[in-house]
């Protein structure tokens, strides 16, 4: 719609098969007590994609189970509270948030621009650059104006195809950019998952800038405590992640075999890495000397079949 609604002392439901469409003008508050709850689709779009529109939400505080997605043009949000669903921001489209959005479930994507505050608190959550959909840059550079807060339970999903990300349009792998005022916090927790994608597989020493501050300064605080690999897209590959002073950076690294810890030699080391290691799972485990996704009776026999190899 073109024109905008005022409530008065109103709740707008958005139910599971609903679309609420804004093209510009918007929705705001005029007195009571109101609200916004979306389970459907809510929508930004400009009629002329070159000449970008801008539609606002203002004075009502939403909560989203659904999707909101600003596929072109501008969005102005006061209050945004995610349990569920997706917020999903296309390349060159922005959302604005006058308060920080709070992430306490479901999914943040795209590949435009937030302008505002993101706090995981609470809940699980994932922050994902890229839209998951093959006609909207899967991969992407989501670029974030403010502060960056991720709990315990934060989720960080990046995809790689390349090492390559000259080319904003086109990024081979995802990234997010914090931008604005210096001071910027961004205070990291949570899991980092990483996936191959295209059939990509990195070399050892192929590196990822994941998270790059440009401009300004920033105070960078915690570390993802656990970083799982996808052993389907990426076998024997492991990721070392470096917490530089205006990024983090990924860089590849070859797993499997039976010197586990590569220092030339198979022997006592290599045994007990694997016994202490033994039950885990998932991609990225040194100790996965099969790189079958599972620390197992095999490899603890890679060790020893192998014993003393490389060894004065």
């Amino acid at each position: 719609a073109g024109y905008s609604l005022r409530l008065a002392d109103a709740t707008l439901r958005n139910e599971a098969s609903g679309t609420l469409e804004l093209l510009r003008g918007g929705i705001s508050y005029y007195s009571g007590t109101c609200t916004l709850q979306n389970d459907g689709l809510i929508t930004k779009v400009s009629p002329d994609p070159n000449n970008p529109t801008t539609a606002s939400i203002s004075g009502v505080p939403i909560t989203n189970r659904g999707r909101i997605e600003v596929v072109s043009g501008t969005l102005n949000l006061t209050t945004l509270t995610q349990t569920d669903g997706e917020t999903r921001i296309r390349r060159n489209a922005v959302l604005n948030l006058s308060n920080p959005l709070t992430l306490q479930g479901g999914k943040l994507t795209g590949a435009g621009r937030l302008n505002g505050a993101v706090a995981n608190s609470t809940g699980e959550a994932t922050f994902a650059a890229g839209i998951d959909d093959p006609d909207l840059n899967p991969l992407g550079i989501l670029t974030l104006n403010g502060n960056l807060t991720q709990n315990n339970d934060t989720v960080v999903e990046v995809e790689l195809a390349g090492t390559d990300n000259s080319d904003p349009a086109n990024p081979q792998y995802d990234r997010l950019v914090v931008i604005g005022a210096s001071g910027r916090t961004v205070q990291l927790n949570g899991t980092l998952r990483v996936k191959g994608r295209d059939g990509y597989l990195p070399q050892t020493g192929d590196t990822f800038d994941i998270l790059v501050r440009s401009g300004g300064s920033w105070s960078r605080t915690g570390a993802f405590h656990t970083v799982e690999v996808d052993p389907d897209t990426l076998p024997c590959v492991g990721f070392e992640v470096q917490y530089l002073a205006d990024r983090v950076r990924l860089v590849a690294q070859a797993l499997g075999g039976p010197d586990v810890n590569r220092d030339g030699c198979v022997d006592d080391a290599d045994l007990l890495a694997v016994l202490f290691a033994f039950g885990q799972t998932g991609g990225g485990l040194a100790e996965d000397v099969n790189c079958d996704g599972v620390v197992d009776d095999a490899d603890l026999l890679g060790v020893l079949f192998n014993f003393g190899n490389g060894c004065d």
